[in-house]
């Protein structure tokens, strides 16, 4: 068993499976014990963690997943408001768009929009709820046995940055956990 007082990682372009690249994620845990072999990390093991995503990883996120049949996304994430652009085809291409914010509960990181349009009215909202079935969530902890706690999101200069204490809620042991070859 490894034990520390304080036990600091950070990790610079964290790929996830089926989900956007992360352009830092800092993890810290105060009196951390991990098992070495095999490595785990125990259940309730606690960290205080700050992750930031890019507006730019974000649409290449959506754009390669595309989601709804979406398109051609346009990303900012500026002044607390994340604002996402995308163009859909029925019969023409129409532009479709929302500005809102995010959050993370339940251990889903998902998108809430505050407005939304479709080629500059408003859109309906069975259609809003339609295409946000389609792209949230962004990111789901539960599935990796995560939960967040004290989540603080700021969203300025083309970043989404959060601040919260994520919990394991059973070991932790990587070769549990497929890789991307994205």
């Amino acid at each position: 068993m490894i034990a520390a007082d304080r036990l600091a990682l950070e990790i610079a372009n964290l790929r996830i499976p089926r989900g956007p690249v992360f352009k830092t994620v800092q993890l810290e845990w105060n009196n951390a014990q991990i098992q070495h072999d095999p490595f785990r990390i125990l259940q309730g093991s606690t960290a205080f963690v700050k992750i930031q995503l890019t507006a730019e990883s974000l649409r290449q996120y959506l754009e390669d997943a595309n989601p709804a049949g979406l398109g051609a996304f346009e990303v900012k994430a500026e002044d607390g408001e994340l604002t996402v652009i995308a163009v859909t085809r029925v019969l023409v291409p129409i532009q479709v768009g929302a500005k809102g914010t995010v959050r993370l509960e339940q251990g889903r990181l998902e998108f809430v929009p505050a407005r939304a349009e479709i080629s500059g009215m408003k859109a309906p909202e069975g259609m809003v709820r339609e295409y946000l079935s389609k792209i949230n969530p962004i990111v789901d902890l539960a599935k990796y046995n995560l939960a967040a706690q004290n989540v603080h999101i700021a969203i300025q200069n083309g970043t989404i940055a959060f601040e919260c204490d994520l919990a394991l809620l059973r070991d932790f042991t990587p070769a549990e956990y497929p890789s991307s070859n994205r």
